[in-house]
């Protein structure tokens, strides 16, 4: 018997699948990101963009009783939480 699946409704969903063709970041670039849960409310993250793809970023975030989680939301749901990066953008 398997166990458990746990909960994922909180997860922040995926508003597109992986896009085939994406620019891994060497190193992740910390951020904030405002978006939709698969129950569908809006909730706001502190987390990190490892990933960018056609106006897409992949953002990853740890998430209690789940652990990490990453989805590709668009890249207007993300900012910048620290300088250093070219024009404080985490693209």
């Amino acid at each position: 018997m398997r166990p458990p699946i746990p909960d994922h409704h909180h997860l922040i969903a995926h508003q597109v699948a992986r896009p085939p063709q994406h620019e891994p970041y060497d190193d992740p670039r910390p951020a904030r990101c405002t978006a939709r849960t698969y129950d569908g409310d809006v909730v706001t993250l502190d987390g990190v963009v490892t990933a960018r793809a056609r106006g897409m970023l992949a953002f990853r975030a740890d998430y209690p009783g789940w652990g990490e989680w990453t989805a590709w939301v668009e890249q207007g749901c993300c900012e910048a939480l620290s300088a250093g990066y070219r024009d404080s953008s985490p693209t």
